[in-house]
């Protein structure tokens, strides 16, 4: 082989070499930005848990709360009666669905929002202040049924991407980064295996001149 092959040879080795190097660099920077992206998920994640066992906790009271107040407006006024006026409504409200971004996931947010009322078809002071109470509390727990949908939902999303993020740092870790590392130390060796060579081939051939 020709000292200009070598050399031409070396040159696309070490060029090789310093882009192998880069891609360690951008694969140990990825993996940071995705270790910080994970903590930021899973820290959401638990205030999201936390928010979700208070709030299913509060709904479940609410339930018996409301059952009680319509057993006893039954005692009042007859099941009959409670069943045609207990869900008449009183006002509209609508359901505003968007998007919140954390970390570049989209995650879902729930509100209601009064927008009118209509006029009562039953006259209030007709009816017992217990079924009065549960139509005001299960209003009230429409709302946080609906706050419950977008917490479990986030929830799912969290923990759905917390993995995805966790597994692709594992595979930069664990494969990619290593693997990387391993195909610069082999062109390491061979580079030096080809500078020894090389530094044979001249001391030979000068000992040849002498």
């Amino acid at each position: 082989m020709e000292v200009s092959e070598l050399i031409k040879g070396r040159f696309k080795t070490r060029l090789q070499l310093l882009k192998l190097k880069s891609r360690v660099e951008i694969a140990e920077k990825a993996t940071r930005i995705l270790l910080q992206k994970e903590n930021a998920l899973v820290t959401e994640f638990s205030r999201t848990l936390a928010s979700y066992l208070k709030l299913f906790g509060e709904v479940f009271d609410e339930i018996n709360r409301i059952e009680e107040d319509i057993k006893l407006a039954e005692v009042e006024i007859g099941t009959l009666r409670v069943d045609r006026n207990i869900f008449l409504r009183g006002s509209h409200y609508e359901l505003n669905v968007s998007q919140e971004n954390i970390f570049g996931v989209e995650l879902l947010k729930m509100c209601m929002k009064e927008v009118g009322k209509t006029t009562e078809i039953f006259n209030l002071n007709s009816q017992p202040l217990s079924l009065i109470e549960a139509r005001r509390k299960a209003l009230k727990l429409t709302s946080r049924l609906v706050k419950l949908i977008e917490v479990e939902s986030r929830l799912k999303t969290l923990s759905k991407e917390i993995i995805e993020t966790r597994r692709r740092v594992n595979a930069l870790r664990h494969f990619v980064i290593p693997d990387l590392k391993r195909e610069i130390e082999i062109i390491k060796i061979y580079l030096e295996e080809s500078e020894r060579e090389e530094l044979i081939r001249n001391k030979i051939a000068k000992e040849k001149e002498g």
